[in-house]
Order: C-alpha cells, then sequence, then structure tokens
C-alpha cells in the first residue's frame, strides 16, 4: 500500500527558498563585478592604444624636423618665427597657443585608424659645437662651419584628442 506523505503547511519554512535567493545573490555580485572588471580593462586598452598612437605621431615629428634641418642649405636664420626659435627665447614658455602655430606641421598621413594626422614640430638653434678638445673628423671644419646643435619638439594628438605626447631630440649638423 502506499503511504500519504500529509504535510501541513505550518511545518513548511521555506529554507530552499532563502538559500535559493542567497546563491542567486552571490552569483549576480559575482558576474557584475567580472562585467566591471573587463570594461575597465577595455578602457585601459583604448587609453593605452590612443597614447601609442599620439607617441607614433611625435615620432613622426621628430623625423620630420630632422629630414627637414639636414636637407636645409644654407642652415636657415633662427630668428623666433616660423617655428625657429632661438634657445634663450622664452616665447614657447609663455604663449599657451604657441603649438597652434602650424607653420611647421606636417600631415603624415594615416596612423592606425586615424586619417590624415598632423606632426607639429619647433627647431631650436642651441649653440655652435666646440671643437676643443675632440679629435673627432666632424670638428676638424674652420670656426664658420662647425656644426650647430639643435633642439627639435614635436608633439603628437592621439586621433580622439585625449593623449597628448610631446617628445624632444637633441640633434647635431
Amino acid at each position: 500500500m502506499k503511504k500519504i506523505l500529509n504535510h501541513s503547511v505550518n511545518s513548511q519554512q521555506g529554507t530552499a527558498l532563502i538559500t535559493g535567493l542567497l546563491i542567486l545573490i552571490v552569483l549576480s555580485i559575482l558576474g557584475i563585478t567580472a562585467m566591471q572588471s573587463t570594461l575597465l580593462q577595455e578602457k585601459m586598452v583604448g587609453n593605452m592604444e590612443q597614447q601609442g598612437s599620439a607617441f607614433q605621431i611625435a615620432e613622426a615629428g621628430l623625423r620630420i624636423g630632422e629630414n627637414w634641418l639636414d636637407s636645409q642649405i644654407p642652415v636657415p636664420i633662427f630668428a623666433d618665427t616660423n617655428g625657429l626659435y632661438l634657445v634663450d627665447s622664452t616665447l614657447w614658455q609663455n604663449d599657451d597657443d604657441w603649438w597652434d602655430d602650424e607653420t611647421r606641421s606636417q600631415n603624415i598621413g594615416d596612423i592606425g585608424s586615424a586619417e590624415d594626422v598632423e606632426a607639429v614640430y619647433y627647431l631650436e638653434y642651441l649653440t655652435d659645437v666646440d671643437n676643443s678638445g675632440n679629435d673627432s673628423e666632424i670638428f676638424d671644419a674652420a670656426p664658420e662651419d662647425l656644426p650647430g646643435m639643435y633642439r627639435i619638439t614635436s608633439r603628437g594628438d592621439s586621433p580622439n584628442g585625449r593623449s597628448t605626447v610631446i617628445l624632444q631630440s637633441t640633434y647635431i649638423r
């Protein structure tokens, strides 16, 4: 014979329901935390990509500035205009908009997903290189033909404009 189980409503306490809800809450918290971590990682990767693009643009500006300086015969006059500054000039230190003067900007083409990006660079004449105490052939020139030392400063902005990199190099010509 079959035995019929009689459970009264009063004897049920809902333990399974409470346990199930607690497990559901714990799993929900774990899922939300995992999503937040993934979103943070995606943002960091995007920022690194933009920083890398800005760095590439700034490096391209340095190369363009060096190539331009190398191609100038004779060396142009550095008169604090047209992106050619003397080292004692404070123009670039005082003027917040000195990067907006696009005299020395050049379109360098496509970088990654960005099209028609521009590198901006400026040149500073530092000094003539002294040949005293140096045995290098480069310094065997007449005093008027001594090589000059220049500082090239380049700025690269990421395609979205949120990252900026400024690089400098010292160049002897």
